[in-house]
């Protein structure tokens, strides 16, 4: 929702699709925001319904979001790494971390999210973490996607930032001092 509302500002042909119709509110939640940015909206519920959204809305940016799936799910990673195969090389995958997770948790499920092949990583719960070393040792892993955002909030799409290496560095030499 961030990234879409963030795109939104600066281009006006995007859409957003949703493959999680089976969550509680997931749908309504992505529809209300599709609504509030004046960009269409559409769920896919299986591989095939999403490359036929994908035909439809043609050339234009897609955000399609999943389901969020536990990394020890190898069921559900399957199903991701199907929706990922519709969407092809063009498709920019970003996998979204908490950066309250630990350190062994996170490094154990950027490589359960290898086979997605993540072009990038995006940090949520910036803001509710009292130190942010276990995220700046995963960025030092040679294994892991880059840092792409930040999430420090709730609101759409304010609090999602481009990292900021001067202040990721205060904020890691804060920590240990």
């Amino acid at each position: 929702a961030k990234v879409a509302g963030r795109e939104r500002a600066t281009r006006k042909d995007l859409a957003l699709l949703t493959t999680d119709a089976h969550r509680y509110g997931a749908e309504l939640l992505l529809r209300r925001l599709s609504r509030d940015l004046e960009v269409p909206f559409d769920v896919a519920v299986s591989p095939e319904s999403l490359a036929e959204r994908v035909k439809r809305f043609g050339p234009r940016p897609l955000f399609v979001d999943t389901a969020g799936r536990s990394p020890k799910d190898a069921e559900g990673i399957g199903e991701l790494r199907a929706l990922r195969e519709v969407l092809g090389g063009k498709a920019h995958v970003q996998l979204v971390l908490s950066a309250t997770t630990k350190h062994k948790d996170l490094r154990a499920q950027v490589a359960r999210f290898r086979p997605l092949a993540p072009d990038g990583l995006i940090v949520t719960r910036i803001d509710e973490s009292e130190d942010i070393l276990n995220v700046v040792n995963l960025l030092l892993d040679d294994e892991g996607p880059p840092l792409r955002w930040l999430g420090r909030g709730q609101r759409v799409p304010e609090d999602l930032q481009v990292p900021d290496p001067n202040e990721l560095a205060e904020q890691v030499l804060g920590a240990v001092a």
